[in-house]
Order: structure tokens, then C-alpha cells, then sequence
């Protein structure tokens, strides 16, 4: 990004890129080792990982915010002062928190503010323990643990790589002969060869 060519100045705009990737790449290379991987040198990574993003999320902030609305600045400052306060009143209820936190990132999306922020914002207003000694922030990482890992993420690693979509729906899988002719060989025959690229060709 440094050497890139004059006539591209938009790339310098993701010079902040490593700093929210490099560290979630080696865990994931840690996590294919298994146990083999020393537990100290796993948790010195998990918390270089939390500093990471924290920084991360400052760069966004600091850098990558334009054209600042104020009235959406001042709804979401309401709207988190509204959170904070739930959260000193003892409210358990998540889905009161998912509400306003919907609430905090359309503020945020509208302000001019990377609505990532929203996020983070959110997550130091869920309480941490009830009554019961059960944890309302540990139920929310669960509950949104299977939509981030198979939805939010792909897609947002796809449309960040720069990866075209448009006419890869199931619609064009069928309507292409060429496709369509080699998904019903695949049925026929399951242990065959099916590569994506057998199936995009």
C-alpha cells in the first residue's frame, strides 16, 4: 500500500488494514495446531489480540470518520447514556439491549462515525452477572456467536477482499446449463469430483 501508484491514492486508505487482521490470522493458525500450541503463548496472543482491536477501533474512529452529523452524534450519546443507565438499574433484559443497541448503531451509521464503534459501545453497557450468577454478556456472545461465524463474517471478509457477487445466487446456478448439467452429475454420482470450480465453470 505504501508503493502504490500514484494514480490510485484511494489504496492508501486501508493503510490501517494489519492492525484489525494480523493478529486474528495467527490465531487462526494457532487454532489449527490444536493442543499442541503452549497455553501461555495462546492467552499472550488472546490478549495482544483484545489490544489490538481496541487500537484498531480508535484508528477507525479517529481516522476513517467523515462529515460528522451533529444531531446523530447527540442521539447516540443519549442513546449510550440511556444504555449506562439501564445497566447501574440492574436491567438483565438483552432484548432491551439489542433494541437500543440497534438504535446506537443507526445514530452511529448516520453521524459519520464507523459504526463499528456501535459494537463496542454496546458490549460495555450489557451487564456482566445477574442475580443468579449467570452472565447477560456471555449469553449475548452466544447467541450471536453462530450468525457472526457463518454469516457476518463470510460476508464481510468477501466484500472486503473484493470479491464480486453479483449473479452468483441460486438462480443462476440452475439457469446455467452448463451449471445446472454439472450439479445434477454431482448428484448422480456423490463421490465424483465436485470442486467449486467444476461447479462455477
Amino acid at each position: 500500500m505504501l508503493h502504490s501508484p500514484p494514480s490510485e491514492p484511494s489504496y492508501l486508505r486501508g493503510w490501517a488494514i494489519p492492525a484489525a487482521t494480523d493478529i486474528a490470522f495467527a490465531i487462526g493458525v494457532l487454532s489449527l495446531l490444536g493442543p499442541r500450541v503452549p497455553a501461555g503463548l495462546r492467552l499472550f496472543l488472546l490478549a495482544l489480540a483484545i489490544i489490538d482491536d481496541l487500537g484498531a477501533i480508535l484508528v477507525i474512529a479517529l481516522f476513517y470518520s467523515t462529515h460528522l452529523v451533529g444531531w446523530a452524534l447527540g442521539g447516540a450519546a443519549v442513546t449510550f447514556g440511556i444504555m449506562l443507565l439501564m445497566n447501574r438499574a440492574g436491567v438483565k433484559a438483552l432484548p432491551l439491549y439489542w433494541l437500543f443497541g440497534l438504535a446506537l448503531w443507526g445514530f452511529m451509521l448516520i453521524s459519520g462515525v464507523h459504526a463499528t464503534i456501535a459494537g463496542v459501545l454496546t458490549a460495555m453497557t450489557v451487564p456482566m452477572r445477574d442475580k443468579t450468577d449467570g452472565s447477560p454478556l456471555i449469553a449475548a456472545e452466544h447467541a450471536l456467536k453462530p450468525w457472526v461465524q457463518f454469516a457476518i463474517m463470510p460476508i464481510f471478509a468477501l466484500v472486503n477482499a473484493g470479491v464480486i457477487l453479483h449473479g452468483a445466487g441460486l438462480s443462476a446456478l440452475f439457469t446455467r446449463s452448463h451449471s445446472a448439467s454439472a450439479l445434477a452429475s454431482c448428484s448422480a454420482n456423490p463421490s465424483a469430483s465436485c470442486s467449486p470450480r467444476i461447479l462455477h465453470a
